[in-house]
Formats: C-alpha cells, structure tokens, sequence
C-alpha cells in the first residue's frame, strides 16, 4: 500500500514531531487557543487539530503557529520548514 500524498504538506512524522513542540510550547504560555486562533484568523478547532496531529500540517501552518505559541521548530530538522515552499515528498518523486 502506497502513501497518501498531500502535497504541500508535512509528512505524518514530521507533523507529530512538529506538534509534540508546539503544544509543549503552547501548553507553557498562558495564551488560549481561542486567542491563538484569533491572532492567526484559525478557528480554535484548526490550533487543536494542528497541536494534536490530527491532521497533517503544510509548513507554513506549523511556522505561523509556532511564532504564535513561541515555539523553535529549527532543532526538528525538517527541511520543509526550512523551505516552506517544498511540498514534503521530495524524497518519494521519481527522479
């Protein structure tokens, strides 16, 4: 069975790790997710999600809400994130 692809995505690792981080981050602010998701125009469902991996994260998402939160994301080594315009299956492309 083959891997779904969204492009413009996070894989599913990269997605957990990302969200391991910035709940942490989240969880040690004393900001709501309402007022989170206020300040990036989210609804407060989309931070839950985000943070709980329930669905799998484009970089842009991942970085606009770790600014929010505070969280560093750099240690994580993903490269999407260093190149937020990568869709997130380089490594699956045929070359």
């Amino acid at each position: 069975m083959s891997a779904t692809r969204y492009p413009g995505h996070l894989s599913w690792a990269d997605t957990r790790r990302a969200a391991a981080v910035l709940k942490a981050a989240h969880e040690a602010s004393t900001r709501s997710q309402r007022d989170i998701a206020a300040e990036l125009g989210w609804s407060p469902a989309k931070v839950a999600q985000a943070e709980n991996a329930i669905a799998r994260m484009t970089p842009a998402d991942a970085l606009a809400l770790a600014r929010a939160v505070g969280a560093d994301l750099s240690g994580l080594g993903l490269a999407a994130l260093e190149n937020p315009e990568a869709d997130g299956n380089e490594d699956e492309q045929a070359g």
